[in-house]
């Protein structure tokens, strides 16, 4: 098959607008047109430069796309950084969704209005802080200076009522459209008692409205359980929640991320072999009110990736086919596998390396399954950057096998080399063709093939 680059992808008869949309130069130009000489703040402002920074692509669907805008203001003669984000649509749908959005509160921007409504790309843009499904989004990044919302009372809840904030500064950290936003928060702060003074760094993180009171309840068991009270420091500490803006509260962890250290041929390896004892201290913890995802389940993620996959690279679609057919008929004679609590999202940015050892974040996927189904996702990982990267399959395998020694010295149960490979080519397929598609970055779009590829070389027992 022939490399796939991204203007393969983006023809997409339900959004037509596409090819207009991941270019970031013309939609410079269109929101420069849309957004300021139309409402006749020309002379006010320039939009110098666009950047695209996040993109959620559902084909045949929608298409979320973030851009950062770099502004000059003219009268304070400055220049100022903008997130919009354009929610594209099919055919029809971007007007009746704007005069929904026109309901919803609507905090000012630079630009005056909050949400725009761009006819020509069927499409409906948010300037951030506005988002419609993160309402405490406002309060938590504090646009206009004010103090967040709460804050003293988070500091008492994570340092002690005797220390005040003499300093503060707050930045967005990551921002997920619709999904969610953390923002870390520097803190100097001092003893009221003693005098002293201390500088501190917490986090933030608001989510929709149905995620985040699931997500505080499994943060806090996770974080005060025996297992993870007796090992070294294995999970941030989340301490308050805001129910009201949707905000779970954590202290920050000083680290570097696993990604960081991939070309490092001695620290790598150390340290996935250190990940392994982490991830099963994880998988002993208990967390019965955690989502629990079956292979039933698995089986329907691969259904929708595959369908999609097949949508956004044709040539691909029979051997997508036969590898769900032949993961299916594999999974009805693996028989049971234990239960057990999983991170969800197990891959080499959500790992941390710290002076104190090996640190998991970004949580908010936990759930319960299959134990395999944690480190075949962590293996498929291994592999998806040891493409992006230019390693052998070879050098991967042997990372991924020192991961492997090192979980089985760490869990009273087996690891099954039929059962990890069905986990390795399930998670190749539903985590890392798919976000290939749906992030559309050109890297990523190119090694789809090979992604496939090896996932039917490990779902037939061939690598």
């Amino acid at each position: 098959m022939k490399p796939l680059h991204i203007q393969e992808t983006i023809y997409d008869p339900e959004l037509p607008q596409m090819g207009e949309l991941i270019n970031a130069s013309r939609m410079r130009e269109v929101m420069e047109r849309e957004m300021i000489a139309r409402r006749g703040m020309g002379s006010l402002y320039r939009i110098d430069d666009c950047q695209i920074v996040r993109v959620k692509y559902r084909p045949i669907s929608n298409c979320l796309i973030t851009y950062r805008l770099k502004i000059t203001n003219y009268k304070a003669n400055a220049q100022s950084s903008l997130l919009i984000t354009v929610l594209a649509c099919v055919r029809g749908e971007s007007l009746p969704l704007f005069r929904s959005a026109q309901h919803q509160p609507i905090i000012p921007t630079l630009l005056n209005d909050g949400v725009f409504h761009l006819p020509g790309l069927e499409s409906v843009a948010w300037v951030f802080p506005n988002d419609r499904k993160l309402p405490g989004l406002p309060a938590l990044v504090d646009p206009e200076g004010r103090t967040v919302e709460g804050l003293l009372d988070i500091v008492a809840s994570a340092f002690g009522e005797q220390w005040v904030i003499d300093e503060w500064t707050s930045e967005v950290a990551q921002y997920a459209a619709e999904s969610s936003c953390t923002t870390r928060v520097n803190l100097k702060l001092r003893n009221q008692q003693t005098g002293s003074c201390e500088t501190h760094v917490i986090f933030g993180k608001t989510y929709c409205i149905d995620q985040a009171e699931r997500t505080w309840r499994v943060l806090k068991h996770l974080y005060e359980s025996d297992a993870a009270r007796q090992g070294s420091r294995l999970f941030p500490q989340p301490f308050a929640y805001q129910p009201e803006i949707n905000t779970i509260w954590q202290t920050g962890v000083e680290g570097i991320s696993l990604g960081e250290f991939y070309r490092d041929a001695t620290s790598f390896p150390e340290y996935v072999n250190k990940c392994s004892s982490v991830i099963a201290t994880l998988h002993q913890i208990q967390t019965p009110f955690a989502d629990l995802i079956t292979r039933g389940e698995i089986i329907s993620r691969l259904t929708r990736a595959a369908k999609i996959i097949s949508h956004v690279r044709p040539l691909c679609r029979k051997q997508l086919q036969s590898i769900l057919k032949h993961l299916i008929d594999l999974s009805s004679v693996m028989g049971e596998q234990p239960v057990c609590t999983l991170h969800g999202d197990l891959h080499l940015k959500n790992i941390l390396v710290t002076n104190d050892g090996i640190v998991l974040i970004d949580l908010d996927d936990l759930c319960r399954g299959d134990p395999l189904q944690d480190a075949g996702s962590f293996i498929a990982a291994l592999h998806y950057r040891g493409k992006i990267e230019g390693r052998s399959f070879r050098e991967t395998e042997e990372i991924s096998r020192l991961f492997i020694q090192g979980y089985r010295t760490n869990i009273d149960s087996q690891v099954s080399e039929s059962v990890l490979n069905w986990h390795i080519a399930s998670a190749l397929i539903y985590e890392r063709a798919y976000r290939c598609v749906t992030r559309l970055k050109e890297v990523r779009v190119e090694i789809i093939d090979e992604i496939i590829e090896m996932a039917g070389g490990f779902c037939r027992g061939k690598m």
